[in-house]
């Protein structure tokens, strides 16, 4: 088993819980996607266990991306309640389980089992039945919002950078970790979505 997640909290209790199994073992610990994405699909390892957010990608993405890198590997994502809103979003992907952090041993022990044997009771038992489907898959931040709001009214990246007083590579990140977390290929799609989010709070 593999894990993904840049809270060293959450990989210390994740080593802890399968150095105490004797079903599982751990072969690997990523701090960010990019990291995940570059080596898990050469390990060994059966199930993936990725936190929702991460620093560089969002968790769903990330496991859908490994999913597709090694056919037949098992996702399942750990996320708090404030984002358990985008977990039928997760499972409507693909997404095999989830965790609802702070978990126990025993919990995520059982769902590590029924996840590795292919039930769907993994995800019937930890998921929140109701989601938005707008909803990004982490927070926004201040910064990204305010590059979305421009980009909604037709401003180009160096109208952007000059009045919020960035640098026009910095615009430029900013509107690609926006789109990844409203998983947007474009700006049409990021700035449609957004819209939908920011209306309905």
């Amino acid at each position: 088993m593999a894990v993904v997640a840049s809270e060293p909290a959450l990989r210390k209790s994740m080593s802890k819980i399968l150095s105490d199994s004797r079903e599982f073992h751990a072969c690997g610990f990523f701090a960010t996607g990019a990291e995940a994405l570059r080596a898990i699909p050469n390990l060994e390892a059966q199930i993936v266990l990725v936190a929702m957010t991460l620093p560089d990608l969002c968790g769903i993405r990330c496991g859908l991306e490994l999913a597709a890198r090694r056919p037949g590997l098992k996702i399942i994502i750990t996320t708090s309640l404030s984002e358990s809103a985008f977990l039928q979003l997760a499972f409507t992907a693909g997404i095999d389980g989830c965790l609802i952090s702070p978990f126990d041993p025993a919990r995520c022990t059982e769902t590590l089992r029924l996840v590795s044997s292919g039930m769907d009771a993994a995800r019937a038992k930890h998921a929140v039945p109701q989601a938005n489907q707008a909803a990004v898959c982490a927070r926004l931040t201040d910064r990204e919002e305010q590059v979305l709001a421009l980009l909604s009214e037709g401003l180009l990246y160096k109208e952007i950078a000059d009045q919020l007083g960035l640098s026009h590579a910095l615009v430029k990140k900013l509107q690609h970790l926006a789109y990844s977390k409203l998983d947007a290929a474009n700006r049409t799609e990021a700035v449609n979505q957004w819209r939908q989010l920011t209306s309905r709070q």
